[in-house]
């Protein structure tokens, strides 16, 4: 089992677990509370003779990552680290400034990767745009004196995912090399079914 913590009692960063911006990586040092949602959406058609209505499918939601993001400073330099990792997720809901051609007045709030081991579709992580952020400051733990950032805290953040389109998951399930459930590639470790 690795390390917690470095020789100088900072808490060790996480292998594989970051978010990946166009201002910076956060690479998380305590492993975030992560919710992972979608639903599909059906309608139900009535036919003579059957004792129940058809399902048809018609849509499924966007797919909702939900994360709570822990931050602790056991260092000064985390102090300078969590303040960064708090003005970066900020940064992920305002727009940009305007591209040099001058097509529109502002660009859209940029695209992350957020990699946390094999949980968000293996390796390679996911693509997601910030939707909302809620940060709340406690005051039953001490603050850094210059900044006044309390040196525990967590920022809980809204996510949707956006794929490429050649990247679009399906629902095929696949056996052998390159094994594929929902169009992710499960991690090594894990026994392979069967399709159904």
């Amino acid at each position: 089992m690795p390390r917690g913590t470095e020789n100088n009692g900072r808490l060790a960063i996480l292998k594989n677990c970051k978010i990946i911006t166009s201002c910076g990586t956060i690479c998380l040092r305590i492993l975030p509370d992560i919710s992972d949602s979608k639903g599909a959406h059906y309608t139900a058609e009535n036919a003579i003779g059957r004792s129940s209505p058809m399902l048809n499918y018609g849509y499924s939601d966007a797919r909702i990552i939900t994360t709570e993001l822990h931050f602790m400073t056991t260092t000064t330099d985390d102090i300078t680290e969590n303040f960064r990792a708090l003005r970066i997720i900020q940064s992920l809901v305002y727009p940009g400034a305007a591209l040099a051609s001058g097509a529109a007045p502002f660009t859209p709030p940029p695209v992350v990767k957020f990699i946390c081991g094999h949980l968000l579709d293996g390796p390679n992580g996911l693509c997601l745009i910030l939707k909302s952020y809620n940060t709340r400051y406690p005051t039953n733990v001490a603050w850094d004196e210059q900044t006044y950032l309390p040196y525990q805290f967590s920022i809980s953040c809204n996510w949707e995912v956006v794929y490429a389109c050649k990247n679009l998951p399906s629902n095929t399930c696949v056996v052998g090399d390159g094994t594929t459930i929902t169009g992710v590639a499960l991690p090594v470790a894990v026994p392979q079914s069967k399709p159904f």
